[in-house]
């Protein structure tokens, strides 16, 4: 066997376990599905959640096309996490400005935003890397969250 032909048999093993990952989170969602009174055995195969604009990083965001258009970066991250209400990591954050139409002349969205947390301590407040940035105020205004 060459190094390329093993090369992709180890890129096959990877998609084949994370096909069974994923057929397990259909499942769940399925079962939710279900118990919310939907049929899930009645799903159009044709019609793609991404054509509806839903992701599963986005289905309870809220954020319409047009959510962060002619905001700056700080006022547009302010609303999103607003509207979550929630902390978020920096990727979803980008992800949610790209959905909701914030122009951006960045190279790269994700720089742009990791920026202007950084630049707002008064208005943002970092959690850590698993838990992401939240708002200050829904810690008190304190600087940090574990102080509030």
């Amino acid at each position: 066997m060459t190094i390329e032909v093993e090369h992709y048999a180890a890129i096959l093993a990877e998609l084949d376990a994370e096909i069974g990952a994923l057929q397990k989170v259909r499942e769940v969602m399925a079962r939710k599905m279900a118990s919310a009174g939907g049929d899930p055995n009645q799903l159009d195969p044709t019609r793609e959640a991404s054509s509806l604009g839903v992701t599963m990083s986005t289905v309870h965001r809220g954020v319409q096309p047009d959510s962060f258009f002619g905001l700056t970066a700080a006022e547009a991250i302010k609303k999103f996490l607003t509207m979550t209400k929630r902390p978020a990591k920096v990727k979803d954050i980008t992800e949610a400005l790209q959905q909701g139409g914030f122009p951006s002349k960045s190279e790269t969205l994700y720089s742009t935003v990791f920026t202007a947390l950084k630049r707002n301590p008064e208005t943002f407040v970092g959690l850590g890397r698993t838990k992401g940035w939240g708002l200050k105020a829904w810690y008190g205004g304190s600087k940090t969250a574990s102080e509030g």
